[in-house]
């Protein structure tokens, strides 16, 4: 049988031909972050483990995750959640975003030595429920504006999206690394969120974002 990530590929390189992006380019990217695809055409949430379940947003370029507790584990009324960020542009690491993009200037100096920053600050108000929900998006006008290099041909967006319970108040309970991708040629562009791997505590990198977006 051909793989979860075989079968991904090669729907999205047909939804894509239109856009002339050549079979290499979408494989390379795919397998270098060494997921899966979520489809908008997915009939059910694919099933992350640890409670989580994830499918890309119909209509849209963005991601739900959705977290629903294992039996037997303490009930909870109320969730939290949070979620950090890191960019790249052509694979380099993008240390001072409002180059990228001026609407990203409040992440300048709050930036971790590897490059991550809180993008949803813990327990905002917004994703209290047992739904997580976002939109990323990086127009083709941003790729031609920024400040860095305006010659680049990818945009990705590496997140760690991670859950606990806020009533009663808790460690964080499962945790997820997923993609947002964009690229572009001469021909077309093409957009595409590509899940990582799931664990049940924070990295480091997630932590060290947190606790330097708190700083002074």
């Amino acid at each position: 049988m051909r793989s979860r990530l075989a079968v991904a590929t090669a729907l999205v390189l047909l939804v894509l031909a239109a856009c002339s992006i050549s079979e290499k380019e979408i494989e390379s990217e795919i397998n270098r972050r060494g997921g899966e695809i979520l489809l908008a055409s997915r009939e059910r949430p694919l099933n992350l483990g640890l409670g989580l379940e994830a499918a890309q947003m119909v209509g849209m370029s963005g991601i739900q995750l959705i977290y629903t507790p294992p039996v037997g584990t303490q009930p909870c009324t109320e969730y939290c959640w949070g979620q950090v960020v890191r960019k790249f542009l052509d694979h380099d690491v993008v240390m001072k975003p409002s180059l990228l993009d001026p609407f990203f200037a409040g992440e300048d100096g709050k930036l971790t030595e590897s490059g991550f920053v809180v993008d949803a600050s813990e327990c905002d108000r917004t994703y209290k429920g047992n739904t997580f929900m976002d939109d990323p998006a990086f127009p083709i006008a941003t790729f031609e504006s920024n400040k860095i290099n305006s010659r680049a041909r990818l945009f990705v967006a590496e997140f760690e999206t991670c859950v606990r319970c806020n009533n009663p108040k808790g460690p964080w309970l499962s945790c997820v690394k997923w993609y947002y991708v964009r690229l572009r040629t001469s021909k077309g562009s093409a957009v595409y969120i590509v899940k990582g791997s799931v664990a049940s505590s924070p990295t480091s990198d997630f932590t060290k974002a947190l606790d330097k977006w708190k700083s002074p």
